[in-house]
């Protein structure tokens, strides 16, 4: 069984994406192999299930769910059957997140577009009534832009931190945050497969 080698091996690059996050090739890099070892999941899942139940497919051969909804018919494997219909509601639920998506970009049409916000401190006059107050505010920073024309009339100090990295299209959610919510969801699934249907994985 290898579904929990292989959510251990999610587990292992959505690690490493936390301590990179200042790197961004290195956070690339990471989030391709997450991204692929977090989908994966299920697919060795399905194959973990066919060498449970005996239906005749090994490692070294392509299988999809409908051949092995198909051989489990013949062979009248009842369980089988159920496991199979439960691993397309799973699949169907995970398609559906965005990340899902992503991971199809990355590894068939280069590395998803990434974006990331510095948070900086700005002081200035003219915000409250002529005082000076300094704030923390989080800015995209575009390229050709500097911060004065970005915030007038203040004087900003660019706070040292990590680089919160994000996708375009899901400008309000940090990277990490969404490859963690998408790892725990996975690994609730794994849980309930082995409940479920009494396997070990």
């Amino acid at each position: 069984m290898d579904t929990r080698n292989k959510l251990k091996e999610a587990k292992y690059f959505l690690d490493l994406l936390t301590q990179v996050q200042n790197e961004p090739d290195k956070f690339r890099y990471d989030l391709s192999a997450f991204l692929t070892a977090w989908r994966s999941v299920l697919d060795v899942m399905l194959y973990d299930f066919s060498e449970y139940y005996f239906l005749g497919f090994n490692r070294d051969v392509g299988i999809s769910d409908k051949e092995l909804y198909a051989v489990a018919e013949v062979l009248s494997k009842t369980e089988a059957l159920r496991f199979i219909r439960w691993w397309r509601e799973k699949q169907g639920m995970l398609s559906n997140s965005p990340l899902w998506r992503k991971r199809t970009i990355n590894v068939h049409r280069g590395y998803p577009t990434l974006v990331t916000t510095y948070n900086f401190y700005v002081s200035g006059s003219g915000w409250t009534s002529g005082t000076i107050s300094p704030y923390v505010t989080s800015v995209s920073l575009p390229a050709n832009s500097t911060l004065g024309a970005l915030v007038p009339q203040a004087t900003p100090t660019i706070v040292p931190e990590r680089l919160d990295w994000r996708f375009p299209d899901f400008p309000n959610k940090s990277v990490i945050d969404m490859c963690t919510k998408a790892y725990n969801e996975m690994e609730k699934i794994v849980e309930e497969a082995e409940t479920e249907f009494n396997v070990h994985l």
